[in-house]
């Protein structure tokens, strides 16, 4: 198509037609183009990049009045299995060191080998308080350092001891463990971490006549609400293992001292000899 001031020649057989024709008036054909819209502009694929790992869920929101803070004792307790240093390790071992190590990088004690006992000396862990601290802070396990005046000592034994309970307990360990969730804990916080499953058990009748109990009761852990503490855990974890890789001969005996303390609250059946 040849367009010339306003006249339009028919490419076809070269006949002259008006500017505004659609058709040549000789041939027939059409002179003027249908120009089709512009094609829509070509999208760049976006480049992702895939990531290696699926991050973490973001902690959640806790409700009103749960504790923002826990306890050395509590962090170790929540993921202890990340804080235990060797098989032989006892949860109330972990709980007692993180709790020490805690005071002891507050500058509040100090921590060396020592005995304990009059005639029949033993090996121990003296705590030796040099400041003073708030318990409720550090928790149930560091109440016993907190009341001693300054220069004052104890020994890792008698911080878990119990003296009331001594030969009377069927599972220490499980006691020492309540008592420190008890204290450390509000009503609020500890049913944000925990609940209680109730397990059934068919008794026989002589089940019945001695009194075993039906169901039994079990705490159990709700991990997702336990990982808005994991950022303290970690800080804990860090310095835990600090203390532990510089000294690990001074660990072992925290770790046997609570051992002794849990077996001298353990109930042992005895026969009597005539």
């Amino acid at each position: 198509m040849v367009a010339l001031m306003g006249r339009i020649y028919c490419p076809y057989c070269g006949a002259e037609n008006p500017s505004d024709a659609n058709y040549c008036w000789r041939c027939g054909r059409r002179i003027k183009q249908v120009i089709p819209p512009p094609p829509p502009p070509v999208q760049q694929p976006t480049t992702f990049q895939r990531s290696t790992s699926i991050p973490p869920p973001p902690p959640p929101s806790p409700p009103p009045n749960v504790q923002r803070y826990l306890s050395p004792a509590v962090l170790a307790y929540l993921f202890k299995e990340e804080f235990k240093i060797y098989d032989y390790s006892s949860t109330v071992g972990v709980m007692t060191a993180a709790t020490l190590y805690s005071l002891l990088q507050a500058n509040c004690i100090r921590i060396y080998p020592g005995k304990r006992g009059r005639i029949f000396k033993k090996d121990t862990v003296m705590v030796y308080k040099q400041a003073y601290f708030d318990p409720g802070f550090y928790g149930y396990l560091s109440y016993k350092i907190s009341n001693l005046p300054i220069g004052k000592e104890i020994s890792v034994y008698d911080v878990v001891l119990d003296p009331k309970k001594k030969g009377s307990l069927d599972y220490p360990q499980s006691y020492v463990i309540e008592q420190v969730l008890e204290h450390d804990l509000s009503p609020v916080t500890w049913n944000f971490l925990f609940y209680i499953e109730v397990r059934k058990v068919k008794r026989s009748l002589l089940d019945k006549i001695l009194l075993i109990p039906g169901e039994f009761k079990t705490r159990k852990l709700i991990k997702e609400h336990a990982e808005y503490y994991r950022p303290q855990a970690l800080k804990l974890k860090r310095l835990f293992h600090y203390y532990v890789s510089t000294n690990p001969v001074l660990y072992k005996m925290i770790e046997d001292d609570c051992s002794k303390a849990l077996s001298d609250m353990e109930y042992v059946e005895t026969e009597d000899f005539y």
